[in-house]
C-alpha cells in the first residue's frame, strides 16, 4: 500500500515520515515507503532501558508477591500466583507507554495498531498457528526418540488445580497474554530494534527474548520459532492482529491440555 497523504508514521515500523502532505504524495509503493522511512521513533537504547526495566519489575513483583502469600500463609501457586501474573501483564503496557508512546513522544498506531483487524490477518495468524502446532508435533517426536519424557512438556500446573484456578489461568493465558506480549515483543522490541538492525536481527533478539521470558527450558526450541514466526506475521501485514490471533490460538491450546490433561 502506498503511503498516504495524512500519514504521520510508517504503517510497518512506526517510522515519522517527516514530511509534508505535497512531499508524501509523490512517493508511491514499499520502495518509496522505504525511501522517506526514517526508522522507528525509538530504537535499542530504548528496548534495552525498556526491557531491563520491565525484568526489574517482573522480579519485584513475583517476589512481593512470594513475600504476601508466606505473610498470609497462602499456597503461593495458588491465587497469589495468579495475581503477580496479572500484575506482570498489566506492566507491559505501563512499559511501552514510558519508553515509547511518552518518552519518544509516537503515537500509539506505531506500535502495530494503526489499522483494524482484516480477514487476511485471521488467514494468516491461523495458517501460521497450525505451522507451529506441526513444529510442536515434531519436536516432541525427536524428544521421544532420544528418551526426553514429554510429560515435562505440558503447560506448568498449579499446586492447586480447582476450577477457579484453571479458570484464572485461562483469562490470563486467553484474554490478556496474547494482546499484552504481542505489544511488548513484536510492537516495541521487534520494532525498536528493526529501525537499525533490519527486520532479520530483530527477529531473532525478539525471539531470544520470547522464549527467555517463559522459563520453560524444555519448551525453548518451539517457544523461538514461534517468536520468528510472530516476528515474521507481523512484519508481513504490518499490525498486530494476526500474531495476536496465532498467539491467543497457541495458548487456548496449551490451556485446554490444562483442563484435560496431556495425552498419554
Amino acid at each position: 500500500m502506498p503511503p498516504q497523504p495524512e500519514w504521520r508514521f510508517c504503517t510497518r515500523c512506526g517510522a515519522d515520515f517527516g514530511l509534508q502532505a505535497a512531499d508524501l504524495k509523490t512517493k508511491e509503493g514499499s520502495a518509496g515507503m522505504q525511501e522517506i522511512s526514517r526508522g522507528p521513533g525509538w530504537g535499542a537504547w530504548d528496548v534495552a532501558l525498556g526491557t531491563g526495566f520491565y525484568i526489574v519489575q517482573a522480579v519485584s513483583i513475583l517476589a512481593i508477591t512470594w513475600l504476601v502469600a508466606e505473610a498470609v500463609e497462602a499456597d503461593y501457586t495458588g491465587i497469589p500466583l495468579l495475581v503477580g501474573m496479572l500484575f506482570l501483564q498489566l506492566a507491559i503496557p505501563a512499559t511501552v507507554w514510558f519508553f515509547a508512546v511518552s518518552r519518544r513522544k509516537v503515537p500509539w498506531s506505531a506500535l502495530g495498531l494503526w489499522r483494524k483487524p482484516a480477514l487476511k490477518d485471521g488467514v494468516l495468524g491461523f495458517a501460521i498457528f497450525v505451522l507451529e502446532i506441526t513444529v510442536q508435533f515434531v519436536y516432541y517426536q525427536v524428544l521421544e526418540v532420544v528418551g526426553v519424557d514429554t510429560q515435562d512438556l505440558a503447560p506448568t500446573p498449579f499446586v492447586e488445580t480447582g476450577t477457579e484456578y484453571l479458570v484464572g489461568v485461562a483469562i490470563l493465558a486467553i484474554a490478556i497474554a496474547p494482546f499484552m506480549e504481542e505489544l511488548f515483543f513484536r510492537g516495541f522490541i521487534f520494532t525498536g530494534l528493526s529501525g537499525r538492525w533490519g527486520p532479520w536481527w530483530a527477529a531473532l533478539v525478539s525471539a531470544t527474548l520470547f522464549m527467555g521470558a517463559h522459563l520453560e527450558p524444555l519448551r525453548f526450541p518451539p517457544l523461538f520459532v514461534l517468536g520468528l514466526l510472530l516476528a515474521w506475521l507481523y512484519h508481513r501485514t504490518g499490525a498486530l492482529w494476526a500474531p495476536m490471533l496465532t498467539h491467543l490460538l497457541n495458548n487456548a491450546l496449551a490451556v485446554g491440555v490444562l483442563f484435560v490433561g496431556p495425552p498419554d
